[in-house]
């Protein structure tokens, strides 16, 4: 699951992800790390393609400079995911 963390009174963020573990309850949340939080802005609208190679989100820091941006994202997700 990704999740807002760090969110500020403007409703700036960072997007973390929390894993789901075997007795379904959830791991605490781990940064997705400098590449995709990379400084402040607002994050909203975050997707993981079902077969997790990508992550879509939407970045902006105002209204006239809001972006979708779509990164792979499987290798990220293996190198997050609780060993």
């Amino acid at each position: 699951m990704i999740v807002s963390a760090k969110e500020t009174k403007t409703f700036e963020c960072e997007l973390y992800i929390s894993f789901r573990k075997p007795d379904s309850t959830w791991t605490a949340p781990v940064s997705l790390g400098s590449k995709i939080n990379d400084g402040l802005a607002h994050r909203w609208a975050a997707y993981v393609t079902p077969d997790s190679k990508y992550l879509f989100y939407t970045r902006g820091t105002s209204a006239k400079d809001s972006a979708v941006y779509w990164v792979r994202f499987d290798t990220l997700l293996e190198n997050l995911r609780p060993k």
